[in-house]
């Protein structure tokens, strides 16, 4: 970077390419015995490029990626984004039956994925849809090649692109059916820049200290994660899922400065044998998308030596608004214990009553406002469903939330959502959804239900039921069937009385 480049003056494509060049034969990104070069991530991106064009994919339409943990999947986003295309993420969490009916829905002039990721049922989607499907493949050499079946494109008309939109991803939203946020390409860059800045990672150059991602890569902190570290420069060990033997490996093989841990994987940690001299390199852990306990944090603290620098965010910033920063906690750490730290640089908090939306003074709790404009947003405040309080340091306290969200591990699950799913398998009557506490991830949905006169039907069943329905972290850990829900006077169903009747389990 030149003596009158900054990082707000470089594009963040352009610093990526930068980074791509700088040693191409350095690793970038690892899953288990698979490994990508940056050389690898920079053909990915041409050949994408290269193949989009020739199927007259212009930049005018969205793109489609499959998206799962692995190298290929990774390189195939960022390869999108270095391509000008705007993107639409796929979360292949979700039943293989919803995921290509929302590929059919969609209408995206193409669909990228890995070649294993192509079942019968996602191809016949895509193939409703008139969609292109192109295949990422890391084998022997990066190669992006189209589906034999699915080469040629359908009649359209495809989904059109909003020129200032980077990323879509989808949400579960406050109310009703699942909602897909639009990223601004101006607030992914801000994201960056602000992230990069506050690491002290100004400078353009390779990075030896791994990112550790164990988010999926289609919900925000997953896809955050990916891009802040190829930003800085940074190599990437991807995660499926989190296992204390490959974790401690993982420690052993790349001696890790900084790690981020979902407040259930850190639950997990504690629970483990792992000791402090494996931990040894770590100076600093970040831990977000959900509540960790004020004691979990100080137990971590004390057993591993290393800061546990909470943070807050949303998908509509596309990740953390509110941070700690490792000096901050040498100052306040213990003092205020629970806090998700202070609002990062250019955004602003405000409290606000429920009923009135009026302002609240310091320390008293109500809902959470947001000021990101900085961040790329609409000026103005933007409403959560978050309790929260802010201290005189201001220092954030988030309490709860005010709509029927239960957050698990990190997930976002709508109660009243996988009520309804839960309702219409054959012989149930009616069903009820609440959350209750677990000592490792936080929250677990459970249900109550009620059957059909004559019914015979069993938990197993349901939960049978709800696995083919349901995304895996919305299925209920578990079910209750009840000759009838307890209701209040009202005629209502009571969330306190169902949830005494999961209180032993």
């Amino acid at each position: 970077m030149s003596a009158t480049e900054t990082i707000e003056t470089v594009h963040y494509l352009d610093r990526l390419r930068r980074i791509m060049a700088l040693d191409p034969s350095v690793w970038a990104i690892e899953f288990r015995d698979e490994t990508a070069s940056w050389s690898d991530l920079a053909a990915v991106s041409e050949d994408l490029a290269a193949a989009l064009s020739a199927a007259g994919v212009g930049t005018e339409l969205s793109v489609g990626v499959v998206l799962k943990n692995r190298p290929a999947s990774a390189l195939a986003v960022v390869g999108l984004l270095l391509s000008g295309h705007s993107i639409v993420l796929l979360n292949p969490m979700q039943p293989e039956g919803k995921l290509a009916a929302e590929i059919e829905q969609l209408k995206l002039a193409a669909v990228v994925a890995r070649g294993e990721d192509w079942t019968p049922a996602l191809v016949a989607g895509a193939k409703a849809a008139g969609s292109r499907v192109l295949v990422v493949d890391l084998a022997a050499q990066p190669k992006v090649a189209l589906y034999p079946e699915l080469s040629a494109a359908g009649a359209g008309p495809f989904r059109a692109a909003d020129p200032a939109t980077q990323i879509e991803i989808q949400t579960s939203g406050t109310t009703g059916a699942p909602k897909r946020i639009l990223i601004t390409r101006a607030t992914v860059e801000s994201a960056l820049v602000d992230g990069v800045r506050s690491e002290g990672g100004k400078e353009i150059r390779l990075q030896r200290s791994p990112n550790f991602l164990f988010a999926p890569l289609p919900h925000t902190a997953g896809i955050l994660q990916l891009l802040m570290s190829f930003y800085e420069g940074r190599p990437v060990m991807l995660f499926e899922r989190f296992d204390i033997a490959e974790f401690r490996r993982a420690l052993t093989r790349h001696r890790p400065r900084f790690i981020s841990l979902l407040p259930a994987i850190l639950r997990t940690v504690l629970q483990s044998d792992l000791t402090r001299e494996e931990m040894s390199s770590v100076i600093a852990v970040r831990s977000g998308s959900a509540a960790l306990s004020p004691d979990a944090q100080r137990e971590f603290e004390d057993r591993f030596g290393a800061p546990v620098l909470c943070n807050y965010g949303a998908t509509e910033f596309l990740g953390v608004v509110a941070s700690w920063t490792y000096e901050e906690h040498k100052k306040w750490g213990r003092a205020k214990l629970g806090s998700a730290g202070r609002a990062r640089r250019g955004t602003k908090f405000r409290i606000v009553d429920q009923e009135t939306f009026a302002p609240l003074p310091t320390g008293e709790r109500g809902l959470l406002e947001v000021d990101a404009t900085s961040l790329g947003l609409k000026p103005g405040w933007t409403r959560t469903t978050d309790i929260a309080s802010l201290d005189a340091d201001g220092f954030l306290y988030v309490h709860g939330r005010s709509d029927d969200a239960i957050i698990r591990g990190g997930f976002k699950i709508l109660a009243t959502q996988v009520a309804e799913v839960i309702r219409s398998a054959p012989g149930v009557a009616d069903a009820l959804v609440v959350g209750i506490p677990d000592e490792r991830l936080g929250e677990v949905p459970v249900c109550a239900v009620e059957l059909q006169p004559g019914a015979e039907v069993t938990e197993a069943g349901l939960t049978a039921f709800a696995r083919e329905n349901l995304t895996s972290y919305q299925v209920p850990a578990k079910f209750r069937i009840v000759e009838k829900l307890p209701r209040t006077i009202s005629m209502k169903v009571s969330l306190p009385e169902v949830r005494k009747l999961f209180a032993t389990s």
